[in-house]
């Protein structure tokens, strides 16, 4: 079984996401299946690369399971790569660190939400921009978990 992990700072992405689901659903109708994940990065990548030389300064990860689970991480100016894992954010650097030294392929699924936090926790202690929580979704076949951690 593969495992992914991403990591991501905490501030609202209701608007992409209502934005995606939309996409997706449109899809889905015209389709009649569902839409590649990898479509879906597609997608926002365009919209982003659309606004280059007034970018958002935003960075996006998407993750989702269509014959795997895919993990993309969408940088601002539309750049798109998928990944084993990924984070964003100020303390990013010091959290890729910790899953660069860690991360394996046979982590159980609570190892890798561990990790994470692991991961964000190290981060909080040296960059004060990190925040103080973090938010996991733990995607599946059959749907998405969601929990949120505080880090002390």
């Amino acid at each position: 079984r593969r495992r992914t992990l991403s990591l991501a700072p905490r501030p609202s992405t209701y608007g992409v996401r209502s934005l995606l689901r939309i996409k997706a659903t449109e899809y889905n109708i015209s389709n009649k299946t569902r839409i590649p994940i990898r479509s879906l990065a597609s997608y926002l990548s365009l919209i982003l690369n659309t606004y280059k030389y007034t970018p958002f300064i935003v960075q996006f990860i998407l993750a989702g399971y269509d014959d795997r689970p895919r993990l993309f991480n969408i940088e601002f100016f539309g750049d798109y790569v998928e990944d084993k894992f990924t984070a964003t954010g100020s303390g990013s650097p010091i959290a890729i660190g910790v899953l660069e030294a860690e991360y394996r392929e046979d982590l159980t699924e609570e190892e890798a939400v561990q990790l994470a936090v692991k991961a964000v926790r190290s981060s909080v202690r040296r960059d004060v921009f990190s925040g103080e929580a973090v938010d996991v979704a733990i995607v599946r076949a059959n749907g998405i978990e969601e929990r949120s951690y505080t880090i002390g």
